[in-house]
């Protein structure tokens, strides 16, 4: 029998007839998570947390015992390799698919949502009496695309806008949000226009509102024009003029 101890994107492992498994770590918080490879065996302790500090650390015994069922969750609806994450009787993993190993009884649940997604399967009960799957669909929600066109750049040059901390930059005459990733849900946002050299953006920054369809912006960029001012001065004292 092996079992498995991830201490943060660390695994380490060891087989049936070891007691113990040990890693060298740098000072630091770090959590982990235990399980085993074989079916029928639960953990009393399968996650938790220490920390390393000039020193070697024991950690509490990890103690499998058998009679427990593995609970998969298995969702549809998600990108290929998004993961998410669901709370489990006092526990919480991720991945896809999402598994525990308990005793028989009942449980609840939550399903941690990723953004742009929502489930009508976030919160319930599942009763154990075997391996249990339970499956989890997730449906994207609508987005909408933002487009932002510039006219007075010179042909190639790049310049940025950042809506509400989401940055995008091009050297043609459009920046759109769009998509899954990008793509804007109903509601009020603030965007800023970057600087670039030589030019100035009208309007510099603003909102706009997203309900219902895309969105788009119109931004002038014209030179920049500086003056050059002269201060004159007037001296009345001066070296004398003579004549001839």
């Amino acid at each position: 029998m092996n079992y498995t101890n991830y201490v943060s994107p660390l695994v380490i492992s060891t087989s049936a007839g070891a007691d113990s498994v040990s890693t060298p770590l740098s000072n630091g918080t770090y959590d982990y998570y235990a399980a085993v490879n074989v079916s029928g065996y639960y953990s009393t302790s399968e996650f938790g947390s220490f920390t390393v500090h000039g020193s070697s650390v024991i950690l509490p015994t990890i103690i499998f015992i058998t009679g427990a069922y593995s609970v998969s969750f298995e969702e549809t609806g998600l990108p290929s390799g998004m993961a998410f994450s669901v709370s489990f009787n006092g526990m919480v993993n991720w991945g896809s698919p999402v598994v525990f190993s308990v005793l028989p009884g009942t449980y609840q649940y939550s399903v941690f949502v990723p953004p742009g997604f929502t489930t009508s399967s976030s919160s319930r009960t599942v009763s154990v009496s075997g391996s249990t799957p339970v499956s989890i669909v997730f449906i994207p929600k609508r987005t909408y695309a933002v487009t932002f066109v510039e006219t007075g750049l010179a042909p190639g040059t790049e310049w940025f806008i950042d809506v509400d901390g989401l940055y995008n930059s091009s050297t043609t005459s459009t920046i759109s949000f769009s998509g899954l990733t990008y793509g804007f849900l109903n509601g009020t946002y603030s965007y800023t226009v970057g600087l670039s050299p030589g030019y100035i953006a009208s309007p510099s920054a603003g909102t706009f509102t997203v309900n219902g369809a895309q969105v788009i912006k119109y931004i002038t960029f014209t030179d920049a024009v500086y003056n050059a001012v002269f201060t004159p001065r007037a001296y009345t004292h001066g070296p004398p003029i003579t004549s001839r």
